[in-house]
């Protein structure tokens, strides 16, 4: 058997897979092993994250609790925390109308830390030698350097989890195997709707806005009238208020949310 260390950006997997999606009360046990083979037995996952704030969506501290405590229950899973900062700023408008203003303030949303964390954590255990194989689920090209490092330097095995299902870009190049994430493994890897938790016969509910993806119709057209702007969604580093797409009938969470800054 394979010891096996499996690395999760929490961000990053949830802006490139699970958002506007009804899979978000996902089992990461579940899902890393239907990735990877028989002879790989996961003895960690790692998360990493940041606790949300609740400016923009007083629900989305909640939600993000009932998430992790809901990790929590897996015996093998360790979260570590970064920071998330929520602050106003100035940005150009792509295409201004004539006559109209030229920048809007938005919300900028920036987590912070938690990709420093999971490649310091990756390259430690490596060189500490506590698993034969590293899986990361990122699309950060910032995490480059540590996976090359891994595999290049110490000479470890590590696979690279796609997560939007578009081609394998810079951080897959430097992995010694690749994964792919569909809609089917999500699906697949949900935990039960409701959740033993603790020692005192408590248990952890799946957010009931996480049940279903829904239909924006109207919703786009009054959100860009509030902001007094008409045409394409204000994007800069909000993602149309939540929206995956730009039609009228895309597909968003029941909250609007907000993107965190993402290099590479």
């Amino acid at each position: 058997m394979k010891r096996t260390y499996v690395y999760v950006d929490g961000f990053n997997l949830y802006y490139r897979a699970l958002r506007g999606t009804r899979y978000k009360w996902l089992n990461l046990q579940t899902l890393v092993a239907a990735l990877l083979d028989p002879d790989n037995e996961i003895e960690l996952i790692r998360y990493f994250t940041a606790p949300v704030g609740g400016k923009l969506d007083p629900g989305q501290p909640i939600r993000q609790q009932r998430y992790l405590q809901a990790l929590s229950t897996l015996p093998n899973v360790t979260i570590h925390l970064g920071n998330f900062l929520t602050r106003p700023k100035t940005r150009p408008l792509v295409k201004p109308v004539a006559g109209g203003p030229t920048h809007v303030q938005i919300y900028n949303t920036e987590e912070k830390g938690s990709d420093v964390n999971l490649a310091t954590y990756l390259v430690h255990d490596a060189w500490r030698n506590l698993f034969d194989v590293a899986v990361v689920l990122s699309q950060d090209t910032d995490l480059v350097e540590p996976v090359r490092i891994v595999r290049d330097e110490i000479r470890k095995d590590i696979g690279v989890v796609c997560l939007d299902g578009a081609k394998p870009g810079k951080l897959a190049a430097h992995g010694s195997f690749i994964r792919h994430i569909t809609p089917s493994r999500l699906a697949a890897a949900q935990f039960p709707e409701i959740i033993p938790f603790g020692k005192k016969g408590k248990s952890v509910t799946r957010p009931v806005e996480w049940k279903e993806c829904v239909s924006v119709d109207g919703i786009l057209a009054s959100r860009l009238s509030t902001e007094g702007v008409s045409g394409s969604p204000i994007r800069c580093n909000y993602v149309a208020f939540g929206l995956v797409g730009t039609g009228a009938k895309a597909c968003v969470s029941t909250a609007a949310v907000p993107l965190p800054e993402e290099t590479g």
